[in-house]
């Protein structure tokens, strides 16, 4: 389950319900509904508000066509906002700059050829931090 805000545990903890709409144990929840209801407008109020309209017509396009025949519209907009927030616009503050082109591969390293081995243990919970 993810993490939501609730009675127990004085905050936040793990959540028992994953259905939308089951807020029976929650002391809040988090709520937002677009003013429009077609998906270009969606993701343009999302843009305004999440990275204050830096989001490119393209990236708003591919997210429109995400939720374009999403015939519900809170889950339309969840995906929107989902998908927003994986943009690079979201975490900067500035204007994003692409560079074009293809990247040239790095030149090897010294130890490059070496015996080194590594394991490397990686644990993701949560959200998309």
């Amino acid at each position: 389950g993810g993490l939501g805000l609730t009675r127990n545990y004085a905050g936040v903890r793990e959540c028992v319900y994953r259905k939308m709409g089951h807020y029976e144990n929650s002391s809040a929840y988090l709520d937002f509904t677009p003013e429009s209801d077609t998906p270009a407008a969606i993701v343009d109020e999302l843009a305004t508000l999440l990275t204050a309209g830096r989001l490119p017509a393209e990236s708003r396009a591919v997210i429109t066509s995400a939720i374009q025949n999403e015939t519900n519209a809170t889950l339309a907009t969840i995906i929107a906002q989902q998908l927003l927030v994986t943009a690079p616009e979201f975490h900067a503050t500035g204007n994003v700059a692409k560079a074009g082109g293809t990247r040239t591969p790095p030149e090897s390293s010294p130890g490059a050829n070496s015996n080194y081995k590594a394991v490397v243990y990686v644990m993701l919970k949560g959200g998309a931090d």
